[in-house]
């Protein structure tokens, strides 16, 4: 076989391993996220106060939840490096630290979602403001479940079985979706809630995933449940956790709370724009979370090959793999680009919204190729125990960078809601290169130091 022929081989057999790992976490983190696609697509259909309310209220849920999520980040590349160790005791003892170390930042994100007045930063208006806060007092009962549902999913995808994780989604988003229709318009002998009704079924969906995986993790036998008679606490396990898990704790507090900051700006358009920008959220929020697979994946795959010893094979990891995330999901975010009628009429059928929401649209799928560049870099930056630099890039392009250029032309120049998202386009650009620079840079110094080392 000639060396050309090896070239061509090799992604082949790359992209096979990596769409292998990479599926199932796509289908599992779209069954968690069609916890808010769906409260946004049957939510719209009972009225733009309804929509405006979820979407005041999913700005303020959306800072809570994924700062507890980035908080599980170190675990997930501290047991994927023990998993690729074949250390799982390991495993165990960083699952029972990280677990105790979240169960404060859970009751803090809790405090946050009842008892703060978070809601009318985003809207001033009265009706708005009496769904948003109905919807976060049931949305919040789901907020441990879904603590604890992500430290056993991160455990299986560690572990190489991310199908766990897919079954999961799958089965509590069925029931999400049935029970969300039930509360919001109350058929039979249901109550009908309206856009409250969706918090409460997302958080008994969330009590669902959980129930799953538990009884998988006693299945299978998973490091983690199982660990506690032999665990004791472990201060330097602790810190090792929180070294990778606070940086990105803060990056994502503090990108989430541009989140906030990005709807308030749609508020002062107007109830339509602020809707308009919801629907917009939902399907940006798909592409990265189909991203950030990828991400993760190319995250999980380094981290094994490092844990293994294997330092040469991560920039092979991020140009072969790279490139099939590119390819994937960049080309359906032109797609979109191209055709956003359809995507739009899947939210609302609400003729003024939907022209409100197209432009928006179309930037978002204009996004996609450079946001799915960005996460892959991301995952190997997360994989070298990088974490802070994550924060660095993350809060920087969002400040400087993202609000600033939505502010411009969505307000100042009066582009609405295409103009708010203009900033996302630009705050991408920008964490793209900027993430894959230091990537590179990264990946260099560790061949070097493999190579200090041999000799």
């Amino acid at each position: 076989m000639t060396e050309t022929n090896r070239r061509i081989q090799l992604p082949l057999a790359d992209w096979a391993a990596y769409a292998g790992l990479v599926w199932p976490m796509i289908i599992s983190s779209l069954g968690h996220l069609l916890l808010s696609v769906v409260d946004t697509a049957i939510v719209g259909r009972a009225g733009t106060v309804d929509i405006a309310g979820v979407s005041a209220a999913a700005a303020v849920y959306s800072v809570v939840s994924q700062s507890l999520g980035a908080a599980i980040i170190g675990y997930q590349v501290i047991a994927a490096r023990r998993f690729g160790a074949g250390d799982h005791g390991g495993v165990g003892t960083a699952w029972w630290h990280a677990a105790a170390l979240a169960f404060p930042l859970t009751l803090i994100g809790l405090a946050l979602i009842w008892l703060s007045p978070l809601t009318s930063f985003v809207s001033r208006d009265e009706s708005v403001l009496a769904v948003a806060n109905a919807y976060l007092w049931y949305r919040g009962f789901g907020l441990p479940l879904f603590v604890l549902t992500l430290l056993l999913h991160s455990t299986c995808d560690a572990s190489g079985q991310t199908r766990w994780g897919m079954y999961a989604a799958l089965l509590s988003n069925s029931f999400n979706i049935v029970l969300t229709y039930a509360l919001v318009f109350g058929p039979g002998p249901f109550p009908a809630m309206g856009g409250p009704g969706s918090g409460l079924a997302s958080s008994i969906s969330a009590g669902i995933a959980l129930s799953f995986l538990v009884a998988v993790s006693f299945w299978k036998q998973f490091p983690g449940l199982l660990s506690l008679p032999s665990v004791r606490w472990n201060w330097e396990e602790a810190a090792g956790i929180l070294r990778l898990s606070v940086p990105e704790l803060l990056s994502s507090l503090l990108d989430y709370t541009g989140t906030l900051v990005f709807f308030a700006l749609a508020g002062r358009l107007g109830i339509v724009q602020l809707a308009g920008s919801r629907i917009a959220f939902s399907v940006l929020l798909v592409l990265f979370t189909i991203s950030m697979c990828f991400g993760n994946g190319l995250q999980i795959l380094s981290a094994r090959a490092l844990g293994a010893g294997d330092r040469h094979r991560v920039p092979l990891l991020l140009r072969n793999d790279g490139l099939l995330a590119v390819l994937v999901v960049g080309l359906a975010g032109v797609a979109m680009a191209a055709f956003p009628v359809p995507f739009a009429r899947l939210f609302t059928n609400d003729a003024e919204l939907i022209a409100q929401t197209l432009g928006a649209l179309r930037v978002v799928g204009l996004t996609t190729p450079v946001m799915i560049w960005a996460t892959c870099a991301t995952g190997i930056l997360r994989a070298l125990k990088r974490s802070k630099w994550v924060m660095y890039i993350n809060v920087l392009s969002v400040w400087a960078i993202e609000l600033p250029v939505a502010w411009v032309f969505g307000l100042y120049l009066g582009l609405g809601a295409a103009g708010l998202f203009t900033g996302y386009f630009a705050y991408f650009v920008v964490r793209a290169v900027w993430t894959h620079l230091l990537a590179h840079h990264f990946m260099v110094n560790a061949e070097r130091e493999v190579k200090v080392s041999i000799h």
